[in-house]
């Protein structure tokens, strides 16, 4: 019989340790956004599982943003065909991505766990995939009962079939939660986690910016950011522009952002002599952002659709007043009514002019509401996000 010392006990059990197979994970997602690189780095970092990530594309073509070279988790692009069409009612550019070869590329990885973002065709083939192999699948979704309500047949019989069959869910807000409860299959296995990014850095990127750019005219300063389409708003936003300016109220907004409706919103400002009033900055370095939620006083959102709208917690980690559209995914997480904003019907003009009116006036409530924004949203930090999502691919795993 063979007798073991406490030495060479030790140096088996790290021997077995380092020989023991980890699991590996992919996360499926569209382009890469700067607000997920930090989130993947902490799940290839704080998970015990090899974790990779598939992307559909290497940028970011709205943004312009693409994959850093100093990620901490590992990559592919997938090849595929990029099919883009417009929306008929808010003539919203949309993309939809169809991945030709994702089926093999996961084949070559041979992963233990998928998780997917959403019910596209690429989700399909993952789950496909999950199924025939036998290994737990994930969704990862934002999608409302109110985004999803215009869905065709064909795509609502491919959510029925990957939600009844997935180990779990992850719902990136209260909304895409109550989405995946109304098809009253699997609701016990939601995992609620708010989407946020790391609003440490950026509260204390804003900060900085607030002691170096001193503010150089007295007006208050509206800010927007995001795309100039339709969709987003901005022709409501630039609507109550002109009520306010035809009230003689002293006010600066910034559009930060570009579109395909860009052409048409100068338009209207030259057209409505908002020169001295509105301007459009276009997309803009993170630096210059900063600047811009630096010297904002109150941050306004009128998206006529919207999953989440990330731009909200940016907002609310610079200590700012939401204006938010009840229609963007974030609201019913994050604004709390008369408390560090206002959730308000994009079509109601004139409801959000006196809003906006009332926080111009009052200006203690104007800053307590930024104060109970950046409470709310220290709630909310980025690694609570990824332990939520780290607990529950573990728990797929040993469950499967």
């Amino acid at each position: 019989m063979r007798k073991y010392g406490m030495k060479s006990i030790n140096r088996e059990h790290k021997n077995n340790i380092n020989t023991q197979k980890r699991k590996r994970v992919i996360f499926r997602t569209g382009e890469p956004a700067p607000y997920r690189i930090p989130l993947f780095n902490y799940l290839a970092t704080a998970g015990g599982y090899k974790f990779s990530v598939f992307f559909n594309a290497s940028n970011d073509p709205i943004r312009g943003f693409t994959i850093p070279q100093n990620v901490l988790f590992d990559f592919k692009v997938i090849k595929g065909y990029c099919h883009y069409y417009s929306g008929k009612k808010n003539r919203e550019i949309k993309r939809r991505n169809y991945i030709n070869l994702i089926f093999r590329e996961i084949s070559k990885h041979k992963p233990d766990l998928i998780i997917s973002h959403d019910f596209g065709l690429a989700s399909l083939q993952c789950y496909l995939y999950c199924k025939l192999f036998n290994i737990p699948y994930i969704t990862f979704s934002a999608a409302s009962c109110f985004t999803e309500r215009n869905i065709s047949p064909f795509q609502r019989m491919i959510r029925i079939f990957i939600i009844a069959g997935s180990q779990a869910h992850i719902a990136i807000s209260s909304n895409a939660a109550d989405y995946i409860r109304s098809f009253k299959k699997h609701s016990d296995r939601i995992c609620m986690a708010l989407q946020t990014f790391d609003t440490k850095k950026f509260e204390a990127n804003v900060e900085r910016e607030k002691t170096i750019n001193k503010r150089e005219a007295p007006q208050l300063r509206l800010l927007y950011v995001g795309r100039l389409v339709r969709g987003k708003g901005v022709f409501q936003l630039l609507k109550l522009s002109c009520i306010l300016n035809l009230q003689n109220i002293d006010i600066a907004v910034d559009l930060v952002g570009d579109g395909n409706d860009r052409r048409e919103v100068e338009k209207y400002i030259r057209d409505y002599n908002l020169e001295k009033v509105v301007q459009v900055h276009g997309w803009i370095n993170y630096r210059e952002l900063y600047k811009k939620y630096a010297i904002a006083d109150i941050f306004i959102f009128l998206s006529l659709e919207d999953v989440f709208a990330l731009v909200i917690n940016e907002a609310m980690a610079a200590g700012l007043p939401i204006i938010c559209s009840k229609f963007a995914g974030a609201a019913r997480d994050l604004v709390k009514e008369g408390k560090n904003g206002y959730i308000v019907d994009p079509y109601n003009i004139q409801d959000i002019v006196n809003k906006i009116l009332f926080l111009i006036k009052q200006e203690e409530s104007r800053k307590k509401y930024g104060k109970e924004s950046l409470n709310i949203i220290k709630q909310y930090p980025m690694e609570l996000f990824g332990q939520k999502i780290n607990k529950a691919i573990e728990d797929a795993l040993m469950d499967f």
